[in-house]
């Protein structure tokens, strides 16, 4: 049976209550069945939850077509390329072309992402009646030729990069809190602490947050993220995790984080044994 707590600033009208619990289904929430009956003091937390909290879990990447909309407009496209430049992996600007298709298109389902192949080359996306060719320019060291890439042909890492770029954009905009597990999984070292650094500095005036996990112990810098900002998970005897903060190990203000880390001081680090022969 279900046990049913308010606390004290929680308002209702006479009844109300019980009529939004016995509403509520044993597969549904108190919170959205509130909603659907026209409660207004919950609707805050329930849209901050539907529209402004963003959880990637494994596997999983950001919507690319958020990025590809961003390039129909020059205020869009000049974001997302002073974004790509910061980041300086190399590419001197992004050109998305419409074609015909050759056959009818059907949007693959599911969150598409840029190197789904379709049967169509790299880089090519479908739009409404139409395929989008999404271009990498770069500008040749030796000659300064300008030199094209379908977006599929460039690496893991600028791929993964595009397809944040405009979901971190409207998190800034939005003051939104974006959850992705595993942040550096096919970027390098300097393009996650990039992405950690975008969201502590003075132009994120919304308060947008990124959370996340990953196992890049370089990020593990006091000039980087403030000591109550960092946890760890540690397996414990019985191989379960356990959440803990790097608080609990009252380390010294400007202590070296990633040093200590690695010499076992604040504990979950892998114990490996050696190979036998």
């Amino acid at each position: 049976d279900r046990v049913w707590k308010f606390g004290p600033n929680f308002q209702s009208e006479r009844g109300q209550r019980k009529v939004w619990q016995e509403s509520t289904r044993d597969n549904a929430l108190f919170l959205s069945t509130a909603i659907q009956l026209n409660n207004a003091q919950l609707r805050p937390a329930f849209e901050w939850l539907t529209q402004r909290l963003i959880v990637l879990p494994p596997g999983m990447d950001m919507n690319p077509l958020l990025s590809i909309e961003l390039l129909k407009t020059e205020d869009g496209l000049k974001r997302v390329m002073d974004f790509m430049r910061v980041a300086d992996i190399g590419i001197d600007h992004l050109e998305l072309r419409e074609e015909d298709p050759p056959a009818p298109l059907a949007p693959p389902p599911g969150m598409m992402r840029l190197n789904i192949q379709l049967g169509l080359p790299p880089g090519v996306v479908p739009g409404p009646n139409k395929m989008l060719r999404l271009l990498a320019w770069h500008k040749r060291k030796d000659d300064g030729e300008d030199v094209a890439f379908d977006i599929g042909d460039e690496s893991d890492g600028t791929r993964k990069l595009f397809e944040f770029v405009g979901g971190l954009l409207r998190a800034m905009d939005t003051g939104a809190t974006i959850c992705i597990d595993e942040l550096d999984r096919s970027l390098h070292a300097r393009i996650t602490r990039f992405l950690a650094e975008l969201f502590q500095q003075p132009h994120n005036p919304n308060n947008a947050q990124l959370v996340f996990s990953t196992h890049d112990v370089t990020l593990l810098d006091q000039d980087l993220l403030r000591r109550d900002q960092v946890w760890f998970i540690e397996k414990d005897a019985q191989a379960g995790s356990r959440l803990c903060p790097l608080l609990d190990y009252s380390p010294r203000k400007g202590e070296a984080l990633e040093r200590g880390y690695l010499k076992g001081r604040y504990g979950a680090v892998p114990l490996t044994g050696a190979l036998e022969s």
